[in-house]
């Protein structure tokens, strides 16, 4: 397994913050720690403080730092909330707080590097939210070409023949909060080289039925679905702060099936 890099936490109801600087993106801004204000672009799934927090004292350090302004992308549910937020901090300083706030919605897109694009998706949640797909753009050779030599093919690029097409590659989804209803509505959630999901519950003390009338996802409700994963990673993010990491990781071996297992890492 190729672990994906990520830094941060995610505890429920605490902060959710996952830096990945291999990117230079984050998802969600709970609280900001100094390892994630180097970030410029955060990804926010919802309104819930532990998730969009410190959006604003990342804005602030990057200020206070002499660092670009972040781009902060926010469904349009809470845009006006969270431009308040940063007015009334704004107010207290005696300044205005440079920040660009993005909006995107399902269906929209949005060019994250020179080869990949944001799509976000709606999830199911207690309020509005949503998570985010990222797509790496490639050129496949057509399978009529595939046999030629590579000096033969530029020729017929050259004389303007079509030899190749573009493909979208789902290289990363994030869910945010959600419950597990988000497979069954974005099945490509399966298929992404990296799987970002919450499961915030692990046993007898939440069950499963609990876990989606609070609108998210329970580690039975991954158990029936383990044979379904396809993803070179799978991280599970966003567990419940009664839950110590020895719990959590004893819980994993114990219950997760070995072909699972073996591709999981946590944030906690």
């Amino acid at each position: 397994m190729n672990p994906l890099r990520i830094v941060g936490e995610s505890v429920a109801g605490v902060n959710t913050c996952l830096g990945l600087p291999t990117y230079g993106w984050a998802f969600d801004m709970g609280r900001c720690s100094d390892e994630v204000v180097t970030i410029p672009l955060v990804f926010v799934s919802h309104g819930h403080m532990d998730h969009v927090g410190g959006v604003v004292y990342h804005a602030a350090q990057r200020a206070l730092r002499k660092m670009p302004v972040g781009t902060y992308v926010v469904p349009k549910v809470i845009l006006w909330s969270v431009e308040a937020l940063f007015n009334a901090h704004g107010d207290m300083e005696g300044e205005i707080i440079p920040r660009n706030l993005l909006v995107l919605e399902p269906g929209d897109t949005y060019p994250v590097g020179k080869d990949l694009l944001v799509q976000p998706f709606q999830t199911h949640h207690r309020i509005p939210s949503q998570g985010y797909m990222v797509y790496r753009k490639r050129m496949k050779l057509l399978d009529e070409f595939t046999a030629l030599p590579g000096d033969q093919i530029a020729q017929l690029r050259r004389a303007g023949t079509v030899v190749s097409r573009e493909l979208q590659e789902l290289e990363i989804a994030f869910t945010g909060d959600t419950t597990v209803a988000v497979f069954d509505s974005n099945p490509l959630l399966y298929q992404a080289k990296h799987l970002i999901v919450e499961v915030s519950f692990l046993g007898d003390d939440i069950p499963p039925d609990q876990a989606k009338k609070r609108g998210h996802i329970h580690l039975d409700d991954i158990i029936r679905r383990a044979d379904l994963f396809q993803n070179e990673t799978v991280t599970f993010m966003h567990f419940s702060a009664r839950y110590k990491r020895d719990d959590i990781v004893r819980a994993l071996d114990e219950r997760v099936p070995e072909t699972l297992r073996s591709r999981l890492q946590i944030v906690a």
